[in-house]
């Protein structure tokens, strides 16, 4: 579990209900189309590496939403993504955005080269932080209460301030993790770096009526070496490769001894 220091400010009253009265954009994704995300397609192969975007609405399945401390049995799946810190007199609010990509397309024993999670930000004057999320959660149900801060507090990528604008953070190394196995995929949470009042972030969710500005990720891989035709795959001992080209299926044989015979 991770939890915050609340720290005290002498905001006045006027700058709070400032604050409160930025609008809340809605997901309707109105916006320049000049700036949004280039749609992407599905897969796409160079050399030997194999690129798909994780997109809703253009490939595999996707969640998000809020989670906001002031009002923590508040189920905010169908808005945008908000992520902010606020600490006037009194009253403190945190707002947190959760993210999640399903995986499972991506075959296993890949290397992941590289993962660049895409958000549009329509407002961001702090940096926000990328964390692993710790605990399971749904979309349309997970408040701050039920998720209950369970995340890992080590940050795995920071978005710098920016607006208006695409934004690309390189989470190769957490997707790795997830795609390995060695660490269980429950999305991204999105914090903010500030300690005292901060003006919302605000970023489009999956929601948004225009496709290419909804989260998405980008992972591109390189599959495993397989065996050649008729080739070992398999054994006491063996060290090299596990899988056959195509048309081929690891057949075993003996316990010291299988092959790659046709399927």
């Amino acid at each position: 579990m991770h939890s915050h220091r609340d720290v005290f400010t002498g905001t006045s009253p006027a700058v709070w209900l400032l604050l409160l009265s930025i609008p809340l954009l809605s997901a309707c994704g109105t916006g320049p189309d000049e700036a949004s995300i280039e749609e992407d397609s599905s897969n796409q192969s160079l050399s030997g590496i194999t690129c798909v975007t994780f997109r809703r609405g253009v490939n595999g399945t996707v969640a998000d939403t809020t989670i906001a401390s002031l009002t923590p049995n508040a189920n905010f799946g169908s808005l945008q993504l908000n992520v902010d810190y606020l600490n006037p007199i009194l009253l403190t609010s945190r707002q947190e955005a959760l993210l999640r990509f399903d995986l499972s397309s991506i075959p296993a024993n890949v290397t992941v080269n590289s993962a660049t999670l895409q958000l549009f930000a329509v407002a961001q004057l702090n940096a926000v932080t990328v964390h692993a999320a710790t605990a399971a959660w749904d979309e349309f149900t997970v408040t701050f209460n039920s998720f209950n801060q369970q995340f890992n507090p080590t940050v795995r990528a920071t978005i710098p301030p920016a607006a208006l604008s695409v934004r690309n953070v390189n989470v190769t190394g957490l997707v790795s993790d997830w795609v390995s196995g060695s660490l269980a995929n429950n999305g991204f949470l999105l914090d903010t770096a500030a300690t005292a009042v901060s003006i919302p972030s605000i970023f489009y969710s999956g929601e948004s009526t225009d496709v290419g500005n909804r989260p998405g990720l980008e992972v591109c891989y390189t599959p495993p070496e397989c065996a050649q035709t008729n080739g070992q795959c398999g054994g006491t001992g063996w060290s090299g490769p596990t899988c056959c080209q195509g048309g081929f299926t690891c057949t075993y044989l003996t316990d010291l001894y299988s092959q790659c015979l046709p399927g």
